[in-house]
Parts: structure tokens; C-alpha cells; sequence
């Protein structure tokens, strides 16, 4: 992001369009509060319990208009079958088949996910909570999974984007002074 904005300058000269320097704080604060509004957007809302059939006759829902849900199933697999690098994986309740998604904003922290922890939810009864989003095909962006073991894990990328977001803003007003 910072790229950009280091960019920015350069582009504008190109184009001829002439912008006081003072602007380039208040751009990265306008990103970042940008920003925090889109990752707002896609990860608002309040968990309902939900079956998978439920959520695919929900033909409301899109990319940035997700559903928050909490659904209960058992893990058939990783999303991709077969790689051990996946930290994807497929949820299956009485009512249908779901692909959930593990999204995650801290380097390595998927692959980790996948080599340690997500082959042992595999057979498991799960909950999980998440959003549930239409793409190409319908899945869940799982926030929390919790394993018949009392186990849980948490993706925190939302928590990651906040973080940036929020921190360019601070950046942005440090440099104004």
C-alpha cells in the first residue's frame, strides 16, 4: 500500500496534473479509513445458527454482502483433496456440502494452519462460525473452528486489516505534524 503511495507522486507528474505535497497525508489517511470501511462491510453482522441448505437457497447474499452464520457439520476434507498444503476445507451437514475458506492476513499463518491443525478436524463434528459469501460457487470465510475436542481456532485476518488500516490513518496524522 505504501508502494502506491510512494507511486503517487510520480504518476501525478506524469499525467500533468499538479497536487500540493501537503495532500499525500491526508491521501493515506483517506485509504486507511477507506479501508476500514470495506473490511466493515464484508465482516459485519451478528452469527445465526444456519444449515447449509438455508444458505444456498439465500441468493441475497454476494462478496462484500455476506451472511454471518454459525453452522454445525462434520469435516469430510481439505479443500484441495489430496494437498497437505491446503488449509481449505469441506463441511458437510445433513442439508448439503460447503467449501470453507480459511482466510488469513499473517504471512504463513495459512500454511502453518494447514501442516499442523487442519487435517486433525477431518472427520470431526465441527462448528463454525464465519461469513457466509457468494464468488464463483457459494463458501464460508471462516472466522472460529471448534472441534468435537474442545479445540479451537481463530483466523484473525480481519484483526490484521483493521490493524493496517488503522495504522496508516496513524501514520497519516503523524505526518501532518
Amino acid at each position: 500500500m505504501l508502494a502506491i503511495i510512494r507511486w503517487l507522486p510520480e504518476w501525478i507528474s506524469y499525467a500533468d496534473i499538479r497536487l500540493d505535497q501537503n495532500i499525500q497525508p491526508f491521501l493515506l489517511m483517506f485509504i486507511g479509513v477507506t479501508w476500514a470501511i470495506r473490511i466493515w462491510t464484508r465482516y459485519h453482522g451478528t452469527p445465526e445458527t444456519a444449515t447449509i441448505g438455508s444458505l444456498i437457497e439465500d441468493v441475497e447474499v454476494s462478496e462484500m454482502g455476506p451472511r454471518a452464520v454459525r453452522l454445525k457439520g462434520e469435516i469430510l476434507g481439505q479443500g484441495v483433496p489430496g494437498a497437505f498444503w491446503s488449509a481449505d476445507l469441506v463441511l458437510r451437514d445433513a442439508t448439503g456440502i460447503l467449501f470453507v475458506l480459511y482466510r488469513q492476513s499473517i504471512p504463513l499463518a495459512r500454511l502453518l494452519f494447514a501442516l499442523t491443525e487442519a487435517e486433525t478436524y477431518i472427520g470431526q463434528q465441527v462448528e463454525i462460525v464465519g461469513w457466509f459469501r457468494r464468488g464463483l460457487r457459494p463458501y464460508v470465510e471462516m472466522s472460529c473452528i471448534i472441534g468435537e475436542d474442545g479445540n479451537k481456532h481463530r483466523s484473525y485476518s480481519r484483526w490484521v486489516q483493521y490493524a493496517l488500516a488503522f495504522a496508516m490513518v496513524a501514520l497519516g496524522w503523524t505526518w501532518l505534524a
